[in-house]
């Protein structure tokens, strides 16, 4: 049973973690734990090799958290396993614990099969065909094309402030007209219920690789463009042509204009630069950009200049 995360936690801070978990659940013999995250904003440990026991470490993170737990509560149909929590606790210290859904990271995996292309599929369309009722919803972020250009845009010049100079500032320029080209053609009509962060981590899958198991963290969910959940599921999939990409993207949602796939794939290494950046420091960032980041934004610029011509 492979681990979603690779993080870890100080020796300190586990103690403190499972003693929270003792003095809240009493009943609950802990025979053995693994950290599955000591990331950014949570701490996540795997009890029994059965419970995943959740504590968000940041203001933003709870109150993700609230709406995650909130959302769950709308998704028993859903055509994936998604977490169910079945203990939370409000108060501090805030945490929540869930059912462990069995599988790996999608990252283990480096292609597509017909059969996991066949439940993404099922999962943008039950996005798209449950919108309205997602959209009802009082605690989800809504956004009109308008507001999701603008929210694209703040990302941009987020990513920008961060990172320059170790990637150049011509780069954000010529990378902000692009994402405004793409983006001026969103339409109403276009704007669905996202996961907003299917990352690789955030994808479970069979331990064979050919079925998708399960959907984790639904913090970043909204009413956005369908298109970003589609880049990220070929995210990793850097042998891939643009035609390839599309071919892929097609097969999963129609009438998805490649552009906008192509635009969010190109924006996806400076989420990775980012967190580097904050978490890790300035020269941390530089070597990882050297290393990996920046010929992985050339490429994939130059496939969105590709389709954009």
């Amino acid at each position: 049973m492979g681990s979603y995360y690779e993080h870890t936690l100080t020796h300190d801070r586990e103690l403190e973690l499972l003693s929270n978990l003792k003095d809240f659940l009493p009943d609950l013999q802990i025979k053995k734990y693994r950290i599955l995250s000591g990331g950014w904003n949570s701490n996540i440990l795997l009890l029994n090799e059965e419970i995943v026991c959740r504590f968000p470490t940041t203001r933003y993170a709870k109150d993700k958290m609230l709406k995650e737990i909130e959302l769950l509560k709308h998704m028993d149909s859903y055509p994936v396993n998604v977490p169910q929590y079945e203990y939370f606790h409000e108060r501090e210290p805030m945490f929540g614990t869930y059912r462990y859904i069995e599988g790996v990271p999608l990252k283990n995996s480096k292609s597509r099969g017909r059969q996991m292309i066949t439940d993404f599929s099922e999962v943008l369309q039950f996005n798209k065909s449950h919108s309205s009722e997602f959209k009802k919803l009082p605690y989800m972020d809504r956004f009109t094309a308008k507001e999701w250009q603008m929210k694209m845009e703040k990302l941009i010049l987020s990513f920008q402030n961060e990172l320059v100079p170790t990637i150049e500032q011509e780069f954000f320029d010529n990378l902000r007209g692009e994402v405004n080209k793409c983006l001026d053609s969103l339409a109403p009509e276009d704007m669905s219920f996202v996961h907003g962060d299917l990352s690789k981590d955030n994808v479970i899958i069979s331990g064979n690789h050919r079925r998708v198991k399960g959907i984790l963290d639904w913090a970043d969910s909204s009413i956005g463009d369908v298109a970003l959940d589609l880049a990220a599921i070929v995210d990793d999939m850097e042998e891939l042509s643009a035609p390839g990409i599309y071919n892929i993207s097609s097969k999963m949602v129609h009438d998805v204009p490649i552009e906008r796939v192509m635009m969010y794939r190109a924006i996806s290494p400076l989420y990775y630069a980012f967190f580097i950046s904050r978490t890790r420091g300035r020269e941390m960032l530089e070597h990882i950009y050297k290393q990996h980041t920046s010929q992985r934004l050339k490429r994939r610029y130059e496939q969105l200049m590709e389709i954009m011509e």
